[in-house]
């Protein structure tokens, strides 16, 4: 639950914004 909830919350909105447009989950 550790990975899980760093993983979507401070990994996901940062590299979203740098490589995609402002989006909640990148589109893998």
């Amino acid at each position: 639950l550790d990975r899980n909830s760093y993983d979507h919350r401070r990994v996901a909105p940062s590299p979203s914004i740098s490589r995609a447009p402002p989006k909640k989950c990148p589109p893998t």
